[in-house]
């Protein structure tokens, strides 16, 4: 399970594409959840999670809140915590 933190998904999506890795878990913050919910997300990830205080923010629909606990909980299981600036 690789886990990756991001505020710019341009280069998130570019480093999981080009490596075909299967993400559980991909926690967006920042400007980066505008575009978290697109469909070519789903492709690599199971489950998107959106920093509660970007979705509030940029109001995201509330089913992709999660707070850093839930992150810290994946970041557990991880075997790899991938984190681009």
């Amino acid at each position: 399970m690789f886990l990756i933190e991001t505020p710019n998904t341009e280069k998130a999506y570019a480093l999981v594409s080009q490596h075909q890795k299967a993400i559980a878990c991909v926690f967006f913050y920042g400007q980066g959840v505008l575009s978290c919910t697109s469909p070519a997300w789903q492709t690599f990830a199971t489950t998107l999670l959106v920093c509660s205080k970007s979705a509030e923010h940029y109001k995201i629909d509330t089913h992709f809140l999660a707070g850093l606990p839930t992150f810290v909980a994946y970041a557990l299981q991880a075997e790899q915590v991938i984190q681009i600036k």
